[in-house]
């Protein structure tokens, strides 16, 4: 079946609408779509990704984020060969919004990424960058080679990764927490990054 065929699965979904807001209406659905909230509001990303949504996207929405946002819902409804798709060209960094503008930041001068309830800080070589975005959802964005979730509350980047001891990780002087749920398979990539 092409991948074409899977974007009729796919829920677009404005979240400011007339007596019922999307978000409600999401909640009234006893099976939910792949859903994609399109909005010009940026508080809500919380509680939509709370819903589990694919993506959130923000109004006036670029082509990039957009393409972005149906491939990874069409990965979500189990069509992982997307060739029939343009092929999408991978970079070594992201774009978050923070203090009003746009903020470029490179993958490998990320040191590690901290939640703070409804906002995330992310700390580079360079500065600390406080955006309104969830763990989970910058996490599809990151490489999984060089990013992992240590905690609900960190992802770190591995290569900046200065010592282990115990349940501590020692990275720029900073110590970050593992815990007990993410201990075996942070070990355990670490022991496939060649562990001597």
């Amino acid at each position: 079946m092409s991948d074409f065929n899977q974007l009729k699965n796919i829920l677009f979904l404005d979240i400011e609408m007339p007596e019922l807001t999307g978000i409600d209406f999401l909640r009234s659905l006893s099976k939910k779509p792949a859903t994609i909230f399109t909005t010009a509001y940026a508080n809500y990303a919380l509680e939509a990704f709370d819903l589990d949504v694919v993506d959130y996207l923000l109004k006036p929405i670029e082509f990039s984020r957009f393409f972005k946002a149906v491939t990874k819902a069409i990965q979500r409804i189990g069509g992982e060969n997307i060739s029939a798709l343009p092929t999408e060209e991978k970079t070594n960094y992201f774009f978050v919004k923070a203090d009003y503008k746009t903020v470029k930041v490179n993958h490998e001068d990320v040191l590690f990424i901290e939640s703070h309830q409804k906002y995330i800080c992310i700390y580079t070589t360079k500065q600390k960058i406080i955006t309104l975005l969830s763990l989970s959802n910058i996490m599809q964005h990151l490489p999984s080679q060089q990013f992992v979730r240590v905690h609900r509350s960190y992802i770190i980047n591995i290569d900046k990764i200065d010592s282990i001891e115990g349940n501590m990780i020692h990275i720029n002087k900073h110590e970050l927490p593992i815990s007990k749920g993410q201990k075996e398979a942070f070990f355990a990539l670490i022991d496939k990054q060649k562990l001597f």
